[in-house]
């Protein structure tokens, strides 16, 4: 009996091989890159961030012949409070950005802008310093066959698509007085963020913040 060779459409990476993902501040071309989830190098001195900034990772595979294509889901972890920032939606699909979060895909090199909302701020107890714990699961894509166990399903241009966590701790710099994150102008927003002070609205509220200006 005579058949054609057998080429996978789509199949799981998990179980035959490990990729890493690479975190960077701000940019993946010229950014700080974040080492072992440990992000106080590229967060010290007069590089700090606080409550009421914009939070900026490009997130990258440490393999060439990886391309990231999406993050299924993300959260920020602040104390005991937690915000899904990316809100998961179904196993192998883009999760929904919630309404201070943007994601963007471009080179393989995934983009992921959130405001630190001032629900933050509390949780962290006003004036003291602190750390947010921001993790997720980034998708991925193998777009070109490296000799390795998926060379197979890698033939014919075939992507298997997977997907891989990350995790980080970023030290935050809380303010002295409650932040006025209305105030944050264009040159410090993440892009689709039109109306700042709507987020601050919901905010306010949902009872997560008193006295905000």
């Amino acid at each position: 009996i005579q058949t054609s060779e057998f080429v996978a459409s789509s199949a799981s990476a998990s179980a035959t091989r490990s990729v890493g993902i690479k975190v960077f501040r701000e940019s993946c071309a010229s950014g700080c890159e974040i080492v072992d989830g440990d992000a106080s190098g590229c967060f010290a001195g007069e590089n700090k961030t606080a409550i009421g900034d914009v939070l900026t990772l490009c997130l990258d595979a440490e393999d060439a012949d990886v391309d990231l294509t999406g993050i299924e889901s993300a959260m920020v972890n602040a104390a005991d409070y937690s915000s899904a920032i990316v809100v998961f939606a179904e196993g192998g699909s883009a999760g929904t950005d919630n309404f201070v979060t943007t994601t963007s895909v471009a080179s393989g090199q995934v983009t992921l802008e959130t405001l630190l909302i001032p629900a933050y701020y509390d949780a962290l107890g006003g004036g003291a310093g602190g750390s947010l714990e921001v993790s997720g699961t980034v998708l991925l894509s193998y777009v070109a066959s490296s000799g390795r166990r998926l060379g197979r399903e890698l033939q014919d241009g075939n992507q298997v698509q997977d997907a891989s966590p990350f995790s980080l701790s970023i030290p935050v710099e809380n303010p002295t007085v409650i932040p006025k994150v209305a105030e944050v102008g264009s040159g410090n927003s993440a892009s689709g963020f039109s109306v700042v002070t709507a987020a601050v609205t919901v905010v306010a509220a949902s009872g997560l913040m008193t006295g905000f200006v």
